[in-house]
């Protein structure tokens, strides 16, 4: 059934020299996703995170993966880094509250 899976999967790919951009779905939050059949049941999953447990591995459950390449549809697992979602929040690109992260003013006074 794996087989099936992956076929299914890199089919939706677009290796380039850089990113590999997920040509299937893409879902409203702005990332690409699979169906997967998992105990008969069908559900939408994530692409990167498919693509990175099909060639690195399990993600431990209390992680997620941070896109360091920044382009959501992305599925290279070497562009993935499991982190927890603290990490990976700080790191994005705040557009609703911009500085809500920020500790120290551009003078640098904390």
């Amino acid at each position: 059934m794996r087989g099936c899976l992956e076929l299914r999967f890199w089919s939706k790919v677009n290796k380039t020299d850089y990113c590999w951009e997920w040509c299937g779905s893409i879902g409203s939050h702005g990332y690409g996703q699979i169906q997967v059949k998992s105990n008969g049941k069908w559900s939408p999953q994530l692409a990167h995170r498919v693509s990175y447990v099909i060639l690195k591995g399990p993600i431990a459950a209390n992680l997620v993966l941070d896109h360091l390449c920044r382009n959501n549809i992305c599925v290279n697992p070497e562009h993935l880094e499991p982190v927890a979602q603290l990490i990976n929040i700080r790191r994005g690109i705040n557009v609703g509250k911009p500085g809500v992260f920020q500790t120290h003013c551009k003078r640098g006074h904390p």
